[in-house]
């Protein structure tokens, strides 16, 4: 990911590397989160509409 001369030649030191893959882990931390959040809102809104549906079949003119 990190092109070593670039750094050596800019004279980034080895710790504001490390500094880098953190906040890149931080990010992938954070993106992960939110999928598994949108994946359970997707679940929950399912699970309702499944409801509405069982709910709704007796009088399916209705909306």
């Amino acid at each position: 990911m990190f092109d070593d001369r670039r750094e050596a030649a800019s004279g980034a030191c080895i710790g504001h590397r490390v500094v880098h893959e953190r906040e890149r882990a931080r990010r992938a931390g954070a993106r992960a989160r939110d999928c598994r959040a949108a994946r359970s809102q997707a679940r929950l809104r399912a699970v309702v509409a499944e409801k509405l549906r069982r709910r709704s079949s007796r009088r399916r003119r209705c909306r």
